[in-house]
């Protein structure tokens, strides 16, 4: 791993890009069903079997365990412990006491103290708990309360008992006590009844023989108000007291009729649910009538019953018993070693239940296993919902979504590597007879955790090369979080949801930075000034806004903060806006106006919202969001440019991006600057030391681009610690530098800038304004071959010597040989095969000796449309190769590439084209000062895009380029329309300019003035990476596929142009039948034709006409594969005979020969 945070992996470096997945922990969603929408809850582990609960459409709870079929949810209660209705009703209801008839107490005589044990009784309280409570038992202590022995280590108000003061007594006499007395017990003997507490009958005479009749007054009551007990929920089982029968059971309705019964039985009182409480629960009271506890087995109890459904719900095929069930659901949710919620999965949980009474006090983090209290509050929190008391979550919220950095990636894949050395281990020691030999080398082997790893940094899809054809291009890449990967999305699956902006995103993740294909929404960046906190979720910084209205210390939030936030822009002074306006603020979902004493907090920025791509775009308020969007995609795609130049109009986040990209060198001590070369500057610090400062020069980038860095110190200076000392790639004083600021007019010009083409000064061109050095490396390797070894050699069959005048001794080009398209680059010969020598041939070269063995020429030449100089050439050989490869060979061919026409160049709008004209200097555009237009663009580029950041840009540039200045303006906080006219008043321009932004420009080859005025002023363009000379192509014969026989495609395989279906189409729509005939025979596919017509052509003869081409000979084989037997014959009887055609008769082939059973018969 490199300082700044790559790998190098097999010598290329690479970036392990973050994932954005599901968090573990619970979440409550909705789900579609024909009759309407139900809320589901799902406990999603890190790891481990997921738990599913969903309301049907018969208003029952159903919990799905594994993805496996579904089972009612009470099954599962019943068996985690709450095996009874009625312990299910309790656990989710509040109860009351239903007395049907009894006595109502009217008054009571209570103790005057109530009494506890532990209390502490003086003589006046011990003398009236005597009267109050019959059978008081205490015990007799002792208070200090003077102390006279200075050597008395007790002190006053210390409590001693009995025994402790008589063996204190024996050693010290200065020392006074007073007598207490300490409750032991109250035996309940003191009179406990309320006023308005109803009694049974039995209770009533209890009381009466243990409190006496003075204690308490009541007045006996026939029964409770029937029409309030009617429709009351029985909360347990209600058993005849004479004979033990159960007469209702729990969750039974309770009607006239069964009141009337239960009073003849002599039942006073029972227990029911409360009413509020009744209906909360009525889905659950609906699955308990769904799964009775009358319908389980017998012998077993209903906790061994429901454990039984459960395994034969989960494992249908096995055996299923007792201890088998207990295990494997044991095994699924509460083993530590195949269940992991993991220390966010628990965090997730103590936050959202943590109001609920089920789940108890929550539990510590590092519980990373389900607890029966989990689903019994899960169930609980799903009937809030579905009753509308909770919120249901969003699943695209970032407080649901969490990001796994390398180190998590990393350590999933150290335990795969471990299980399966683990499971290698255990089989080698069951298989070990002689355990006493078995020493651990032989038992555990390293190699399953070795492939893991090297598969990961490999071939894993988050393990990606990294891209760096500019500083920016790296920064963004380290940064960026995609959603796809193992145990992600899929690109081609993901629903517009996922893929949207959120409201969440705000601050955390940038809404304009991502790809524009299939992975849209997919792969995002992290926001300016977002973090990933320990447990994975984004943070974005807050000011605390204090009592007072002034901005307090920083606070970074994750999405599920609960608070009132304003988007960051803060006036001079740090204070927030004044508190009797009303701000606009976010609180939650909703946008709201509120005074500034009701706002919690406000952001530290208003670039906080953007990434660091957009956060270059000046004027960003201004634009279009797709426009935006491919603006901060271009700036990734700009290659760096030989004289880079810092733009004039920019945001602030220049230096930031170039500081934290690593292309910048920095001072790492305060000193002076001793010594300055173009590889390194040394720095003297005062100590006697010299910090070495290391350059690179010309090195090549995974991109093909030049990294180079050069110093911006001279001997002599004074710099100070973090200092930047060296510019590198794309960057000037520090400064990122993209691209250049060029002199812009938005006007058409003879059409050569019709549908965003370009047109460009040849001024660009002649000054290097936007040439760039690209890199090209060529890597050869000789080998050890079955019939021998390659060999690198300047001694190359059929190749003439003057070919090989720039290769050295060993056959390898010399550093600073200028080569071209079929240069040699390095010199290698391969053996060819030779065939089993006869007997008399081994006996002539026994005699006469060994001939040269046959080799051919395998040596590397440059391919075509590179030309350049050779700057490095590495040579690498021993023990740091593969085995097998004997030597290895890498040239690096430095090509200078300036602009010309079919290139790519783009601003930071958006507003991308294509050079179309190249013109002399002479014949642009011109300023009445004389001074030419480098660039014209189409004003109708403009208003369609709604990029107006652009024209915003070139008037603001205009005005810093006359008065040498350069400019930030942030995103959301930037310059207003009348500053820019504010500064282009400073100008020296024209009146008419500095009021409108334009000029009267002159044609340069006419010398006219153009009809009208002209936006005219400096914009920063950047050149991307997407350059005519790595596109243009060209093919006379080449590769064919194997199967087809059709020319392969693209540049890479030297391949052809396609003619596609809608190109033959538009042949046929226009009747070119003899150009369609050549382009799908001769030029495609007819092996023999095109064989004859490349003979014909060098010779000068007239070509042959078409035969039949491979495509339907291909389509013909697969005709017979569907047991058709197909011929192409020559037939001059043929009934319609228009003249001799080949005709193609199918036969459906069931025998051998084929019988003709069915026939037919067309023309081709």
């Amino acid at each position: 791993m490199t300082e700044n945070g790559s790998f190098i992996v097999n010598g290329s470096e690479r970036v392990i890009v973050s994932q954005l997945h599901r968090s573990p922990g619970v979440i409550f969603l909705e789900k579609s069903l024909p009759t309407g929408r139900t809320p589901t809850a799902q406990i999603i582990p890190y790891r481990g079997a997921w738990v599913e609960f969903e309301i049907d459409t018969k208003d029952q709870i159903y919990v799905r365990i594994d993805k496996r079929k579904k089972l009612p949810a009470t099954v599962l209660l019943r068996a985690l412990g709450w095996e009874s209705d009625a312990d299910i009703l309790k656990l989710y209801a509040k109860t009351e006491r239903l007395v049907l008839a009894g006595w109502q107490v009217t008054h009571a005589e209570g103790p005057a103290k109530q009494l506890k044990s532990g209390d502490l009784l003086d003589a006046a309280d011990f003398r009236q708990a005597s009267t109050d409570y019959p059978d008081l038992e205490v015990e007799r202590c002792y208070r200090v309360t003077e102390v006279t022995d200075k050597n008395c280590p007790l002190e006053i108000g210390q409590e001693l008992t009995y025994k402790d003061r008589t063996n204190l007594r024996r050693k010290w006499k200065g020392f006074e006590t007073e007598l207490f007395r300490r409750v032991v017990d109250t035996h309940n003997s003191g009179c406990e009844l309320i006023p308005g507490q109803v009694l049974t009958n039995s209770e009533y005479e209890g009381a009466r023989a243990r409190y006496g009749s003075k204690a308490f007054t009541a007045e006996q009551i026939l029964s409770q108000d029937s029409q309030e007990s009617v429709g009351r929920v029985c909360a347990e089982d209600i058993i005849n007291p004479e004979t033990g029968e159960v007469l209702l059971t729990a969750n039974t309705l309770l009607t006239e009729t069964e009141l009337e019964r239960l009073g003849e039985a002599g039942v006073e009182a029972l227990t029911v649910l409360d009413a509020e409480d009744c209906q909360h629960i009525r889905f659950l009271r609906n699955t308990l009538e769904r799964d009775r506890q009358a319908d389980y087995e017998e012998p077993y109890t209903l906790k061994d019953a429901a454990l039984l459904t459960i395994f034969r719900t989960l494992r249908p095929g096995d055996p299923a018993g007792l201890e088998n069930a207990r295990k494997h659901l044991s095994w699924l949710l509460f083993d530590a070693h195949r269940y992991d919620l993991g220390v966010v999965g628990r965090y997730k949980l103590n936050r959202k239940f943590q109001n609920i009474p089920v789940y108890g006090e929550p539990p510590e983090e590092t519980l990373r296993t389900l607890r029966p209290e989990d689903i019994a509050a899960t169930v609980d929190y799903l009937l809030k919902v579905h009753n509308g008391i909770a919120p249901k979550d969003d699943l695209d919220h970032l407080g649901n979504r969490r990001v796994r950095v390398i180190g998590e990636l990393l350590e999933n894949q150290f335990r795969m590597g471990l299980f399966q050395i683990r499971r290698t281990t255990r089989e080698r020691l069951s298989t070990d007879n002689d355990i006493a030999k078995v020493v651990p080398s032989s038992l555990v082997n390293p190699k399953p955790l070795m492939m893991a790893l090297r598969e990961f940094f490999g071939s894993n899809q988050l393990s990606q090369f990294m891209q760096q054809i500019n500083p920016l291009d790296e920064l963004t890449h380290k940064r960026r979080i995609s959603a796809i990967g193992p145990g992600g999305l899929h690109r081609d699956r993901a629903t517009a949801a996922v893929r949207d902006v959120h409201r969440t995103h705000y601050g955390r993740v940038c809404p304009l930075e991502t790809p524009e294909g299939p992975s849209i929404g997919l792969i995002v960046s992290l926001a300016c000034y977002g973090r990933i906190n320990p447990y994975g979720f984004i943070e974005t910084p807050y000011h605390r806004v204090d009592e007072d209205a002034k901005l307090g210390p920083v606070e970074y939030l994750t999405a599920d903060t609960r608070a009132t936030q304003r988007n960051g822009k803060q006036t001079g002074d740090g204070d927030a806006a004044a508190s009797e306006h009303l701000l606009p603020v976010r609180s939650g979902e909703d946008v709201l106006s509120l005074p500034m004493e009701k706002v919690d907090y406000i952001g530290v920025s208003p670039q906080q919202i953007v990434g660091i791509s957009a956060a270059l775009v000046p004027f960003l308020e201004h634009e279009d969001a797709n426009r935006a969007l491919m603006g901060a995609n271009h700036q990734r795609q700009a290659v760096p440019l030989v004289r880079p130049e810092a733009p004039l109009v920019g945001t602030g986040m220049e230096a930031p991006a170039a500081l934290y990209s690593g292309a910048l060198i920095t001072a790492k001590r305060a000193g002076t600057v001793t010594s300055v070369s173009a590889d390194e500057i040394l720095i003297y610090t005062g100590e006697t030391l010299h910090h070495d400062q290391e350059l690179q020069t010309f090195k090549r980038s995974n991109s093909g681009t030049c990294i180079h860095q050069h110093p911006i110190v001279a001997v002599g200076d004074i710099v100070e610690a973090e200092q930047v000392i060296v510019d590198g790639t794309s960057t000037e004083n520090g400064e990122l530098a993209l691209g250049r600021n060029v002199l812009c007019a938005y006007m058409p010009w003879g059409g050569h800038n019709y549908e965003d083409s370009i047109l460009i000064s040849e001024t660009l061109i002649k000054e290097d304004t936007f040439t760039s050095i690209h890199i090209e490396e060529f890597e050869v390797e000789a080998r050890e071959t079955k019939v021998g070894p390659e060999e690198i050699t300047r001694d190359i069959p059929n190749v003439s010597e003057q070919r090989l005048t720039q290769l050295d001794e060993e056959g390898i080009i010399r550093v600073g040989s200028v080569v071209g398209a079929g240069s040699i680059l390095v010199g290698k010969i391969t053996p060819k095969g030779e065939s089993e020598y006869g007997p008399e041939e081994k006996l002539l070269r026994a005699i006469f000796g060994e001939k040269v063995k046959e080799v051919r020429d395998a040596s590397t030449y440059v391919r075509p449309g590179v030309e350049g100089v050779v700057i490095d050439v590495k040579l690498e050989m021993g023990d740091e190769l593969k085995p097998g490869v004997i030597k290895r060979v890498k040239v690096y061919v430095a090509s200078k590439r300036p602009i010309s026409v079919g290139d790519k160049m783009a601003g930071r709008y958006g507003n991308k084209g294509v050079i179309a004209k190249i013109l002399p200097a002479e014949d642009m555009p011109y300023l009445p000062d004389g001074t030419p237009v480098e660039l014209v663009l189409n004003p109708l580029g403009v208003p369609s895009r709604m990029n107006v950041g652009q024209i915003l840009e070139i008037h603001l540039g205009w005005a810093c380029h006359e008065l040498g200045i350069r400019v930030a303006t942030p995103v959301f906080d930037g310059a207003t329309e009348g500053e820019i006219f504010e500064m282009l008043g400073k100008t020296d321009l024209p009146k008419r300019s500095k009021q409108s932004g334009k000029s009267i420009l002159f044609d340069g080859r006419t010398g006219d003035p153009f009809a009208q005025e002209v936006t005219v002023g400096y914009v920063y363009f950047l050149k991307l990476n997407h350059l005519v000379a790595d596109k243009m192509h060209a093919r006379s014969t080449g590769p064919y596929s194997l199967v087809t026989q059709q020319p392969l495609g693209g540049k890479a395989q030297h391949g052809g142009q396609r003619l596609g279906e809608m190109e033959v189409w538009a042949l046929e729509a226009y009747g070119a039948a003899h150009t369609l005939q050549e382009m799908l025979t001769l030029k495609s596919d007819d092996v023999l034709g095109r064989r004859e017509i490349y003979e014909s052509v060098v010779k000068g003869l007239n070509p042959e006409p078409p035969g039949t081409p491979e495509s339907f000979k291909v389509l013909v084989r697969e005709l017979q594969t569907l047991g058709l037997y197909v011929s192409l014959d020559k037939d001059e009887d043929c009934l319609l005979q228009p003249s001799s055609h080949s005709v193609i008769i199918f036969e459906v082939c069931f025998s051998n020969p084929p019988a003709p059973l069915l026939q037919a018969t067309g023309f081709v």
